[in-house]
């Protein structure tokens, strides 16, 4: 399973909301009998990391996103 977004605005965080979203998210994965949940969390973002700390995970410090924009593509 992959979670693309979980997005708690800067004037809600600390009220538990994440916690809730993401419990929710690891029940449906437990009950689908998923293999693995996988996300990406920016390296600059420590409050998300710390988050995902709480929780065990797994954080690969060495996996790097790649993009090519619209105008990037059109120069190739």
């Amino acid at each position: 399973m992959f979670l693309e977004d979980i997005i708690v605005t800067e004037k809600m965080r600390g009220a538990g909301i994440g916690k809730l979203l993401f419990d929710g998210i690891v029940e449906v994965a437990k009950k689908e009998k998923v293999r693995r949940l996988e996300w990406q969390v920016l390296d600059w973002n420590e409050p998300a990391i710390k988050f995902y700390k709480k929780y065990n995970a797994t954080l690969d410090p060495e996996w790097l996103n790649g993009k090519l924009t619209n105008h990037q593509l059109n120069l190739l």
